[in-house]
Formats: structure tokens, C-alpha cells, sequence
């Protein structure tokens, strides 16, 4: 009787071991300023003006772009419509881009997106969140499109 208390102790024992071992882990329960500022990015804006070295650029006013944020990531997406036919428009906002926020962790700057391509984005989100201003530089269109090489302030409205 003694042996199969003592086998059924370790068998208990091991059982007990073997199912904390495999317990599911909780979901991530980071939170940050990215995710809050990801969230906020996370909707279809339109654009109200669009300016390229302070001139004003009428032929975007069609333009709207969707963000995306995957908390867990800390990356994002977005999709663009009403982008100008002009030849080279497309160089603006690029085709099938990620973006990040600049920075990590701790040290992460919400007001600068980072986009695949290393485009720098200054990113003015207003208090109510239904107001945002991306400014960034294009230097490297296209010899044939370099007439949208220059500094791009696009003014959206959130939908």
C-alpha cells in the first residue's frame, strides 16, 4: 500500500507540474502610447487641402487614406484612394507600405510615423481626433516625376 501511495503522489505531482507547464499564457497586456495613438490613426480621413512647398494642390481633393494598427506589431498599414492620375502621383504615398511609429518601447515618438520606405512623417493628430496633419519631403521620385520631389502637407478630416 505504501508503493502505491508513493506512485500515486509522483503521478499527481507530475500531473500538477505538467498542467501549470502548460497552461495558455495570458494575452499580451502591453499598453503604450503607440497603441492609444494607433487606435486614434485607425479610420479613413479625407483630405480638406494638400499643399507641396506651400502651393496649393487642388488635384488631390479627392484623396482619402485609411489607416491600420496592429497593437501587437506596433506596426500599421493604409490604403489610398483618390490619388491624382498625373503620372508619378502614386510616388507620393507609395503602394503597399507599412508604417511604424519612430522610436520603440519607452521611447516611442507618436508624432512621427516611419514608413516602409523611410519617408518621415510628422503626424499632428488634434484633441478630438477628428483632425490630422501629415507633413513629410519626397526626395526621391522618379527622374520623369521629380515635380513631386518637395515638402507635401496633406490637411484630413476624419470620416
Amino acid at each position: 500500500m505504501k508503493r502505491f501511495t508513493s506512485i500515486l503522489t509522483i503521478i499527481l505531482f507530475s500531473a500538477l507540474i505538467i498542467g501549470v507547464g502548460c497552461k495558455k499564457k495570458p494575452n499580451s497586456t502591453k499598453t503604450d502610447a503607440r497603441d492609444a495613438a494607433g487606435a486614434a490613426l485607425s479610420k479613413t480621413w479625407t483630405v480638406t487641402s494638400v499643399t507641396k512647398d506651400d502651393e496649393l494642390r487642388e488635384e488631390w481633393l479627392d484623396f482619402t487614406l485609411a489607416f491600420t494598427y496592429n497593437a501587437e506589431t506596433d506596426m500599421g498599414g493604409y490604403q489610398v484612394a483618390g490619388v491624382p492620375a498625373n503620372e508619378g502621383a502614386a510616388d507620393v504615398y507609395g503602394e503597399n507600405l507599412t508604417w511604424t511609429f519612430q522610436g520603440d518601447d519607452e521611447n516611442a515618438d507618436t508624432g512621427v510615423i516611419v514608413r516602409s520606405d523611410e519617408v518621415v512623417i510628422q503626424a499632428q493628430l488634434n484633441e478630438g481626433v477628428t483632425a490630422l496633419v501629415l507633413s513629410f519631403t519626397i526626395t526621391e521620385a522618379s527622374a520623369r516625376t521629380a515635380g513631386f520631389n518637395g515638402n507635401w502637407v496633406f490637411t484630413l478630416a476624419s470620416n
